[in-house]
């Protein structure tokens, strides 16, 4: 049976003969300084900002995010996040006078407007994280912007910085974790095109898991695989895609989802909240459905988020069974 979930495999039939316009979607008129991986992004865009600065930052996040903000030595201190995964502004407006800058996630490819309104003629900075974000089309931005490309392209490593000056001198590209990456990728596609044994499913997982660990803060050039890819990569496509999985599943599950698809997000998964989260989540994977958690953290929504895979790679079949498994699960 297909998996759906789990490492995203390395197939080079996405991959475009034509360059795509993925740059000026990201940065229209901005230059965009690229890395091996968004948390090294991170800690070159925070390097370059006055430090020691006070970053409000969001209390729904995984450590990996906050990491570089505090190894570029800023302080820091949290905003509240709803179950909607907006801002709670009564958290925030005590702060935000004192502070130099707020870290701004757009939630699994979705902007929070109210609270662009409510710093609207406030005197702060603002750093955008568009991980998730990356395909989706925004009026507003922020005064930076930064992002992971792996959680939107099935790329083995690449993140990129935007909107001031890079004072960090780029590496070589990383030597051992795109590296490993792209063999775990390699290994995830054989097993879905050409043994589906468990042999190959343990390695694609524990080299996966190993890449993972090896990431790090320093400033690292991303690698000409993944350049290549993400600058060949059919964005129009990916995001019709992935517009029209995730409202096949919205329209079975608007009760346990709090984001409606709007006009301009293209969304990285679906967050569906739900009671028995971890046992929903393990009875999923004995189905070959490998649902996340994203991300866990003290905010009380990391204890009931599951996080519904709407990649572009599978059609509404995937999108079904996925509903299907569910509904057997109790849901």
């Amino acid at each position: 049976m297909r998996i759906i979930g789990s490492e995203r495999m390395l197939d080079f039939n996405y991959v475009s003969k034509e360059r795509t316009g993925i740059m000026d979607l990201l940065a229209p008129e901005r230059q965009i300084t690229m890395f091996s991986s968004g948390r090294s992004a991170s800690y070159c865009l925070f390097k370059s900002l006055k430090s020691p600065s006070l970053v409000l930052f969001p209390d729904f996040y995984c450590p990996s995010m906050l990491l570089p903000v505090k190894e570029a030595g800023h302080e820091t201190r949290f905003y509240h996040i709803n179950n909607d995964f907006t801002a709670d502004i009564d958290s925030l407006s005590p702060l935000i006078e004192e502070a130099d800058i707020i870290y701004i996630t757009d939630y699994f490819g979705f902007r929070d407007n109210a609270l662009f309104e409510f710093l609207d003629n406030r005197d702060i900075g603002t750093v955008i994280d568009r991980t998730h974000s990356i395909l989706s089309v925004f009026d507003n931005a922020g005064d930076c912007e930064l992002a992971s490309f792996r959680k939107i392209i099935p790329v083995p490593d690449g993140g990129y910085f935007t909107g001031c000056e890079n004072q960090c001198a780029l590496t070589e590209e990383s030597s051992l974790f795109p590296i490993i990456k792209t063999y775990a990728k390699i290994l995830r596609y054989m097993h879905e095109t050409t043994d589906s044994s468990s042999e190959i499913e343990n390695h694609y997982v524990k080299y996966s898991t190993e890449s993972e660990r090896m990431i790090s803060c320093s400033p690292s050039a991303i690698s000409p695989l993944s350049s290549h890819i993400i600058s060949h990569y059919p964005v129009k496509e990916s995001a019709a895609d992935r517009r029209k999985n995730y409202n096949y599943l919205y329209s079975e599950l608007k009760e346990y989802c709090p984001l409606k698809l709007d006009s301009n997000s293209v969304p990285q998964s679906m967050p569906i909240l739900i009671e028995n989260r971890n046992k929903i989540k393990l009875l999923l994977q004995q189905k070959d459905i490998y649902a996340p958690v994203l991300w866990r953290c003290d905010n009380i929504i990391s204890d009931y988020l599951l996080n519904l895979p709407c990649d572009e790679e599978y059609g509404i079949d995937d999108m079904k069974r996925i509903i299907m498994s569910l509904r057997e699960c109790g849901l």
